[in-house]
């Protein structure tokens, strides 16, 4: 068995997980979600995936017709996310492109 598993299967990790746990899920120890988390989680209830799927095609169609005004304008976006999207996360990625990274 490797050392990552023994460590989370010992004492030890149990602990810490019940140190810690209360910090990132309150709801699950008793405690309340306020704020913030709360607004999304109810905005989480009304999520209507379709909604975004159907955005994704219409940018998937928008990007092809991009491809074809300004095809090396494309493939360098492409070569850049897929160079920085292992490290930096697509969400930060999106932010950048979207001028909204401060």
């Amino acid at each position: 068995m490797s050392v990552a598993k023994d460590f989370c299967k010992s004492a030890e990790f149990e602990k810490m997980v019940e140190e810690n746990s209360h910090h990132r899920y309150p709801h699950l120890f008793g405690g309340q979600v306020t704020g913030s988390k709360k607004r999304r989680r109810e905005e989480m209830a009304d999520f209507d995936s379709s909604k975004m799927d159907n955005a994704a095609n219409d940018a998937a169609v928008e990007l092809e017709t991009l491809r074809e005004k300004h095809p090396d304008g494309v493939k360098a976006i492409e070569d850049w996310v897929k160079k920085w999207v292992s490290s930096a996360g697509y969400k930060r990625l999106g932010k950048i492109l979207a001028d909204r990274w401060d």
